[in-house]
């Protein structure tokens, strides 16, 4: 029997309603949300429907319209489907507060539970995290604390960001202007991102893929290719951090994005993602794997084995 599943991605279903669709993030969205639906539909074991911002033109009958933010929450919406899949953002939390929504309803999703989606969405706190446990991650600090870091270059984040939000290329001299940002060393190496299914306690490493980055003018870092399934000479390291991964948070479930660095042969952890992110847009195509039907195999362990508590 087909299970209903409903898409929220943020962006694109809703989720500014409010405001204008000007969102840099806006594109990848799109791009996004049309995989998804595409693999989806694929699927045999599946019956999708999404949500869709009223203004975010399309006559699709599987798609949901969105005309008021209050609709994202709707009880009789949500009740009617199996499993609900959420892509928000980690900005102003707002990924976390739909988590705790959907718990608090009793509604099942494809996504980590509270605790680690919290940990995982502050920079800062995830970076200490990371250090408690023993995992290699990037040296992260506030900004009453950059003389603490050693180099010249240093990297400006948004504490609660997503993607490219703001990342900046900034020199140890430079004024700080907001609490917001959190700061890091800059180091010279390879950026990768790491798509992984994780279920049941266990992990499926899908794709290592290399991201291609752009600073402009303002130093404003921006993602500008990504090279999907990009070999790697040294898949075992890989292992290692996500074996180490797995084992500190073991309340991720899903698709989740892994960002790292290789450098001089080091792998140096920056963040984690705890939904689906664009890397995950054309493995079907890479590795002959289409993402819902893995989705369909892995929750069935779950069901049958009645570990809900992986889910929300």
């Amino acid at each position: 029997m087909k299970k209903k599943i409903l898409i929220y991605e943020y962006f694109t279903g809703g989720g500014l309603i409010n405001e204008d669709l000007n969102s840099e993030l806006f594109p990848e969205a799109i791009k996004m949300l049309n995989y998804l639906v595409n693999e989806y539909k694929k699927s045999e074991n599946f019956d999708i429907k999404y949500f869709v911002d009223i203004r975010f033109k399309g006559n699709d009958k599987d798609s949901i319209s969105i005309k008021h933010h209050d609709e994202l929450y709707d009880n009789n919406i949500l009740k009617k489907f199996d499993l609900i899949l959420p892509i928000l953002p980690e900005i102003d939390s707002k990924l976390l507060m739909y988590a705790k929504y959907l718990k608090s309803n009793d509604h099942t999703a494809i996504l980590s539970d509270i605790k680690t989606i919290e940990i995982t969405s502050d920079k800062y706190m995830f970076y200490h995290f990371c250090k408690e446990k023993n995992i290699p991650v990037i040296e992260t600090y506030l900004s009453n604390e950059i003389y603490k870091i050693k180099s010249n270059l240093i990297v400006e984040k948004d504490r609660f960001g997503a993607g490219c939000s703001h990342v900046k290329i900034i020199s140890k001299g430079s004024s700080i202007t907001s609490s917001s940002y959190i700061y890091q060393p800059y180091i010279d190496g390879d950026h990768y991102s790491l798509c992984v299914f994780f279920y049941n306690d266990r992990y499926k490493l899908l794709t290592v893929n290399k991201q291609m980055i752009n600073v402009d003018k303002q130093k404003q870092v921006h993602l500008c290719k990504l090279i999907v399934n990009q070999k790697n000479h040294n898949q075992f390291s890989l292992h290692e951090v996500i074996d180490c991964i797995n084992n500190a948070l073991p309340g991720l479930y899903g698709y989740v994005g892994i960002d790292l660095i290789i450098s001089n042969g080091r792998f140096i952890l920056t963040e984690i993602n705890p939904r689906l992110t664009t890397s995950f847009t054309g493995i079907s195509e890479s590795v002959g794997v289409n993402i819902a039907d893995y989705e369909y195999l892995t929750s069935k362990v779950l069901y049958n084995s009645r570990k809900f508590h992986l889910y929300l």
